[in-house]
């Protein structure tokens, strides 16, 4: 398989490998450039700003330490410990930025339900988001894929 196939299907599952993880290996921390990055494209995605996403961010996103509030989000409710392998409702979560230059990032915005071993699914968007005046703001998504 060509280098440049193997390095997008590493890029397409990233935040589901961040689901895959256990309650005892947190994610990496984001920098504050990160954060921004994440924010952005929470907004165009999650459509998050002063009210919370409806969904439960998971305790293994990358992102999971950034400070919302200070980028004026509100801060989103952070899946229980105990979650187990089935669980109600629909978990998002965050994988790290890729950056491009100085002025342009691209980040994956997975979401996934389980309630039971035949009723899950999992949607993947890209969303690439742009530096302007020195500041990461605009973000565009576009689905990947969903089962």
């Amino acid at each position: 398989m060509p280098r440049t196939a193997l390095a997008a299907l590493g890029f397409t599952l990233l935040p589901f490998a961040a689901i895959g993880q256990t309650a005892e290996a947190p994610p990496p921390p984001a920098s504050a450039q990160d954060c921004e990055i994440l924010a952005a494209a929470g907004r165009a995605q999650l459509d998050w700003g002063q009210a919370a996403p409806s969904q439960m961010m998971r305790r293994q996103s990358f992102g999971v330490d950034c400070n919302w509030a200070a980028m004026g989000l509100a801060p989103p409710t952070i899946a229980p410990p105990s979650d187990g392998p089935y669980y109600e409702g629909i978990r998002f979560a965050f994988s790290k930025p890729v950056y491009t230059g100085g002025t342009s990032a691209t980040v994956i915005v997975g979401h996934i339900g389980n309630g039971g071993p035949k009723t899950y699914f999992i949607a993947s968007y890209i969303c690439t988001v742009t530096r302007q005046d020195g500041a990461w703001g605009h973000a565009s998504c576009r689905m990947r894929y969903i089962t």
